[in-house]
């Protein structure tokens, strides 16, 4: 998941911490108790969302997540929102191990970034197993 106008806040680092924080806290009132928030670098995150049985509920989450990341102004008394990119993938359906989790998951992300911004996209296999 990527924070998309993260970079234009300026190069206050106090601001920029605050605006990460914040990020992380709607990652985290947006998922459930056993979900896994992480900050990957930069303005990068990931959501490990075990035990779901349920494409459904990975859509939910993803649009709870876009609905609640531009709610508020990220910055007190300043009109600084955030839109989010997320990327989608399944495991054990296309990895077999972390790493190509994350690649395919960033490939989405970067697709779903690249189509709009605010927006989610489900990796190649993905997209194929929810059409089965």
């Amino acid at each position: 998941m990527l924070c998309n106008p993260f970079r234009r806040l300026g190069t206050s680092y106090l601001i920029g911490d605050a605006v990460l924080k914040k990020a992380a806290e709607v990652f985290r009132s947006s998922t459930r108790n056993d979900d896994i928030v992480a900050r990957l670098g930069g303005d990068e995150f990931v959501i490990i969302l075990p035990d779901v049985s349920d494409i459904a509920n990975i859509k939910k989450i993803a649009d709870k997540i876009l609905i609640n990341i531009s709610k508020d102004s990220f910055v007190p008394g300043k009109d600084v929102f955030l839109s989010v990119s997320i990327g989608i993938s399944l495991y054990p359906d296309e990895a077999i191990n972390g790493t190509s989790l994350l690649k395919q998951a960033d490939e989405a992300m970067y697709i779903a970034k690249h189509s709009g911004k605010n927006r989610f996209h489900y990796s190649e296999m993905s997209a194929a197993l929810i059409q089965e």
